[in-house]
């Protein structure tokens, strides 16, 4: 299902550069809400993986240290590769690095194990 998710959030970007979808609203808020299920990516990645993949006694410094290095990275550096990518490339190279993104993201789940009653 994560992967199905992931898939479908790097879609996201992508149709906001679809011009005639601006003329049927009703048809690109449908397709903005399917495409929104992924999501569950940053759920996941904050709270879950890290709970699973370590001692149960350091959950709360792995979610901490999750959330502090995606804050970081999502606050410094994504702004600064989007403003180069925009003022470079023209706004569509934002969306286009999101999708990019996104598709990371995909693969990423594509290798990732259920842990779920298995021994940590």
């Amino acid at each position: 299902m994560l992967t199905i998710n992931a898939a479908t959030t790097a879609l996201l970007p992508l149709l906001l550069l679809v011009p005639p979808l601006y003329g049927q609203l009703w048809l690109m808020m449908f397709l903005l809400f399917i495409s929104s299920g992924g999501q569950s990516i940053a759920a996941l990645t904050h709270v879950i993986i890290p709970t699973e993949t370590i001692p149960r006694h350091l959950a709360a410094t792995a979610i901490g240290f999750a959330a502090m290095f995606a804050e970081l990275i999502s606050a410094t550096v994504g702004p600064a590769v989007g403003i180069t990518l925009s003022q470079t490339h023209g706004l569509p190279a934002t969306m286009w690095a999101g999708a990019g993104a996104l598709v990371v993201a995909f693969v990423a789940a594509l290798f990732m194990r259920e842990t779920k009653g298995v021994a940590v």
